[in-house]
């Protein structure tokens, strides 16, 4: 359920998003599922959770933690013609923001995951999409 709705509300550059999408994962479960039945205050934290991709402590989260929002950032271990429009498509998502405005916190943010010693926090994610996700990004800061 948190994957289902983990970008379900999504306007670019607002700050809100997971915590709405958050919300509306909670009111869909309390409408069309049984009590007690999914952890919602969990499906909750997990989607919060990726408001906060690269500043995470891993120690802090459990293994189910660590796949969701690896899953979530495995884009940019994808090929490169796939990372190139995945990226183009968030230049276009946030072209309503002043182009150096844009570059400068886009760059920050992939300067960011490229100088953190793990850009996954799972050992799965790790040993399969590291190296292409760093070639994507030192490819996209250049």
């Amino acid at each position: 359920l948190a994957a289902l709705f983990h970008d379900a509300i999504y306007e670019a550059g607002r700050a809100d998003n997971e915590v709405k999408s958050a919300e509306l994962a909670a009111e869909a479960i309390a409408r069309f599922l049984p009590p007690a039945s999914v952890d919602v205050a969990y499906v909750r934290r997990l989607i919060e959770l990726t408001a906060r991709h690269g500043k995470l402590d891993d120690e802090a989260l459990d293994d189910d933690a660590r796949h969701f929002l690896d899953a979530d950032m495995a884009i940019l271990g994808s090929a490169p013609e796939t990372f190139d429009a995945y990226d183009a498509g968030i230049a276009t998502e946030y072209a309503h923001v002043p182009k150096l405005i844009f570059q400068f916190n886009r760059r920050r943010f992939l300067k960011r995951l490229l100088e953190s010693p793990r850009i996954f926090l799972s050992d799965l994610f790790h040993e399969r999409l590291d190296a292409a996700a760093r070639a994507n990004l030192r490819r996209a800061l250049r």
